[in-house]
């Protein structure tokens, strides 16, 4: 073949890459669009992001059929494609072995009272429990149990069992809910509740005629998904856009908050979000990754610390399972300007990724500390690629390889071809701070080993000098 025929195809190679490569939208979160996910009558926290997660329509909603009013509460048992969700409407946090929070509240009700029509699937049950404490400890408990179908509104009445005389509560946790808690929940089980009341005391029972509703919405940077459906209706967005930029007009603001359900949680990522693995899915890339790299900000409550993180899947459509080539995370220290850091791509081997997740979130989720209030700022993310490779490098072999990694304990370098050179080593941080230096008069062998057992788990850099030339990489420490 002519050398110029070679030139030709080389170029024609470059130009088809180029024209592939994939950058990462919104990389610099300047775009955002507000979403509304649903209602939620005031005062209380719903099951709806659940539904809205799966994909349904959300399972706890208010009614024009009203006792009296212009709304009622409509809860109902709704199928996903996972498992049959209740529909549940909580002052607090309720799950089936805690009451948490609730809001504060001081006097004794003999009983709490109201009216409610349903339609419950044989074998299931709907509940209504309101819950009185005293410093957290429960005081008395008011419960009633809801069976069969009633088509017309029904009067109820259940009296409050008060476990200590006298003594007066401070909170209250309440919870409505279509189907039972012991027992799986069956769908299309309903139930409206309207006009809840107490009896024997003068105070009015929370948004009981439940006309009062507030749209829960945030807004979203383009092309990303957060985990901003669990907690905008409780803690309010975790995800929000910041003026604080490294450059533009923002930057994506990252905030710990508590969910709807009382976990803490805040995740961005630009694939999509699973209840139970967390990030999946992501942006398609038709060539090999390098880095993904851009600029953070952080600044912990206690010991957190933030975590980035890089995933690399590839689709076998034979099979049709996806694989997971790569994942790395890595933690962010706490850094009062803005810091330039990398998520390095450590997979080069066959099959060929096909698709990249980004996600970070502000909390060491993985670790035992996570720190309420812990915000992290990232902007100006960017993706390379490896460059078009047309020929072997005579000095490939200059460039030290570098095993394990990630490292735990020891990293050691590879340096064939640099038999009896004077270098010196140097490590940095992401910070750029100086973690380790080693000055080697002569190298006698071909590896040189690093002790990182005392490193911080993150990424590191190395610079390798000897005589006029300089080699670099770098290396994950978990």
């Amino acid at each position: 073949m002519k050398k110029s025929t070679l030139l030709c195809t080389g170029a024609l190679l470059i130009l088809i890459t180029v024209l592939k490569a994939q950058s990462i939208s919104n990389a610099g979160f300047e775009d955002w669009t507000y979403h509304s996910y649903f209602e939620e009558p005031d005062m209380f926290t719903t099951t709806n992001p659940y539904l809205v997660l799966a994909g349904e329509q959300p399972n706890v909603t208010k009614t024009s059929d009203a006792h009296s009013g212009n709304y009622a509460l409509r809860l109902e048992t709704t199928n996903t494609p996972d498992e049959p969700i209740f529909g549940a409407a909580f002052i607090g946090q309720v799950s089936d072995t805690s009451f948490a929070g609730g809001i504060p509240f001081t006097q004794r009700p003999d009983s709490v009272s109201g009216y409610a029509k349903y339609n419950l699937q044989i074998g299931d049950t709907a509940f209504m429990a309101v819950l009185f404490k005293k410093f957290g400890a429960p005081l008395g408990i008011c419960s009633l149990a809801f069976v069969g179908s009633q088509n017309t509104y029904q009067y109820f009445s259940a009296p409050v069992n008060w476990f200590v005389p006298i003594v007066s509560p401070d909170s209250l946790v309440a919870g409505f809910i279509s189907s039972s808690f012991e027992n799986i929940p069956i769908a299309g089980s309903t139930i409206i509740f309207d006009d809840i009341s107490f009896v024997g005391v003068g105070a009015s029972f929370p948004n009981g005629d439940f006309e009062d509703w507030n749209e829960i919405g945030a807004d979203e940077p383009d092309d990303w998904t957060t985990s901003n459906l669990l907690t905008a209706s409780v803690s309010g967005a975790g995800v929000t856009k910041s003026t604080d930029s490294h450059s533009g007009s923002f930057a994506v603001q990252l905030e710990s908050v508590i969910s709807f359900n009382g976990d803490s949680i805040c995740l961005l990522t630009n694939g999509a979000l699973d209840e139970e693995v967390g990030p999946i899915g992501g942006m398609p890339v038709f060539e090999f990754p390098k880095m993904v790299s851009g600029y953070y900000k952080y600044s912990p409550v206690g010991l957190d610390t933030a975590l980035a993180g890089l995933w690399l899947y590839h689709y076998d459509a034979g099979t049709g399972v996806t694989e997971t080539l790569q994942e790395t995370v890595i933690r962010l220290p706490p850094v009062s300007d803005y810091t330039y850091f990398e998520l390095p791509v450590l997979y080069y081997n066959v099959p060929v990724p096909d698709t990249i997740n980004i996600a970070f979130a502000p909390s060491n989720y993985e670790g035992t500390f996570i720190g309420l209030g812990s915000t992290l700022l990232v902007d100006d993310l960017e993706i390379t690629y490896q460059p078009f490779v047309t020929g072997t490098n005579e000095n490939i072999n200059q460039q030290p390889i570098v095993y394990p990694n990630p490292a735990h304990r020891q990293v050691n370098l590879n340096l064939k071809g640099w038999l009896d050179q004077e270098l010196t080593i140097t490590v940095t941080d992401i910070t750029g701070q100086t973690v380790y230096y080693h000055h080697q008069a002569s190298l006698s062998g071909n590896n040189l080993s690093m002790d990182v057992g005392e490193f911080d788990p993150g990424l590191y850099f190395y610079s390798i000098n000897c005589k006029d030339q300089t080699v670099s990489g770098k290396f994950i420490v978990e």
